[in-house]
């Protein structure tokens, strides 16, 4: 028995290692072109004022890509939905590297960012439904520390790449990263689907000797198809409504995840104005503090989630928050803005995986890829009026002052876990 329970427990697996290579790998290409994909339009000839919406609209097909991607993963299945946006990936890259035009590449863009989404939701699915339930924050940390890796490595490669040799052979780099994880996804995702299909086989054959039993005692006639099976068959006729596409469920911690993100998405984009108004050098490390802290942080807090659970740990991690977001908004040296982004690890950055997680525990199995893509879609929305945010307060506070709008995102971060937490414990 005892055996038996270390197996079910056992994290590190070849299935989620596999998955977390995968996962970097994917996250490799998009942080190595995304800072330099405006440089590249600009050099196609494309106006500066234009040179943005080559990044923009990546975004916004992923963002309206995401209410989409769970409902596509569940039906469809996740390791398709895995297998065939990784094979958008690759050609999209090629892609890149040929294209005639800044038409063409703005569509490739938007078919690059809605398969990135697919991607993103049906992996995180797969990688959470296979985790042991006593671990699986811990392992959602370690699978959100890809995004560190990535976070760190993909820049400097894309900036290296790009000058040394152009941008025809970054392209060709990427596509060859994004191809050499197409194997390595379709042998984790055939290991996930294998087990997935002997859980339901097992499920079908109860489900069958049930009906055998309840036939023999009250002596009705057998039915031709499991409930199981019906249940499969009537998902797959009806349309998709509201709750196939949003699980309502998640909504309290995706918005707390989305507050989180929109803070996030503010320092990301002018903190280094904030810097240079401040007359304050290299501030550029303020992101490499704060994510070499992150790989330690992650999976480490996923551990201690797992122990004693999400509700614990928002409180501490929204009182971290604030205490970074002071850090940097009264920082006038570059060591005061390290700290602060070594705290800030410690808060949103490192409870983040650990929500992700219990948004898929809040649904079953089956709807774990709407729980992915309700969580994930928060996010996006919160990256992306963040930076509106910190324009609209630049411009009327100035660089320096622009980061106390954050203060108010946090605070409502709060009153979403205060109401949530209270309605649980109502329904208790």
């Amino acid at each position: 028995m005892a055996a038996r329970s270390d197996t079910a427990d056992k994290l590190w697996t070849s299935t989620f290692i596999l998955m977390t290579l995968v996962q970097t790998m994917d996250l490799l290409v998009f942080h190595t072109i995304t800072p330099v994909i405006a440089k590249f339009t600009i050099l196609q000839g494309v106006a500066l004022a234009a040179s943005g919406l080559a990044a923009s609209v990546f975004s916004i097909a992923a963002i309206f890509a995401r209410p989409l991607s769970g409902y596509l993963a569940d039906r469809l299945g996740r390791r398709s939905i895995v297998l065939v946006s990784i094979a958008v990936s690759v050609a999209m890259q090629l892609g890149y590297a040929f294209v005639p035009g800044f038409a063409p590449l703005l569509a490739m863009r938007i078919v690059h960012g809605f398969f990135y989404a697919l991607f993103g939701t049906a992996l995180s699915a797969m990688v959470l439904t296979s985790l042991p339930d006593s671990r699986r924050n811990e392992g959602m940390g370690w699978f959100g520390a890809s995004y560190v890796i990535a976070a760190i490595i993909g820049p400097a490669m894309g900036v290296a790449l790009s000058d040394a040799f152009g941008f025809k052979v970054l392209f060709l780099v990427t596509a060859g990263i994004a191809a050499a994880s197409l194997p390595l996804a379709a042998i984790a995702t055939a290991q996930v689907s294998s087990r997935a299909n002997a859980g339901e086989s097992e499920e079908a054959r109860a489900d069958c000797e049930s009906a055998n039993h309840v036939s023999a005692t009250k002596d009705e006639p057998d039915h031709d198809k499991s409930s199981h099976e019906a249940r499969k068959e009537r998902s797959r006729s009806q349309l998709p409504a509201l709750r196939d596409l949003v699980s309502v469920r998640c909504i309290p911690l995706a918005g707390i995840a989305m507050c989180f993100m929109a803070t996030w998405g503010m320092i990301a984009s002018y903190i280094v104005l904030v810097g240079e108004a401040r007359q304050v050098e290299n501030i550029a490390l303020f992101f490499v503090a704060n994510s070499a802290t992150l790989f330690v942080t992650r999976p480490a807090i996923g551990k201690i989630t797992d122990r004693y659970g999400l509700s614990r740990l928002i409180l501490p991690a929204i009182a971290i928050e604030t205490i970074a977001l002071l850090g940097i908004c009264f920082a006038r040296e570059l060591w005061l803005f390290l700290l602060a982004g070594c705290i800030k690890a410690f808060g949103s950055g490192g409870v983040l995986p650990s929500i992700q997680a219990e948004c898929g525990h809040l649904e079953t199995p089956e709807r774990a890829g709407v729980a992915m893509s309700t969580y994930l879609l928060a996010s996006d929305i919160g990256y992306a009026i963040g930076p509106l945010i910190g324009g609209l307060l630049a411009s009327t506070v100035g660089y320096d002052a622009l980061l106390f709008g954050s203060f108010p995102i946090t605070a409502l971060a709060l009153a979403i876990y205060l109401v949530w937490r209270s309605h649980t414990r109502t329904q208790r």
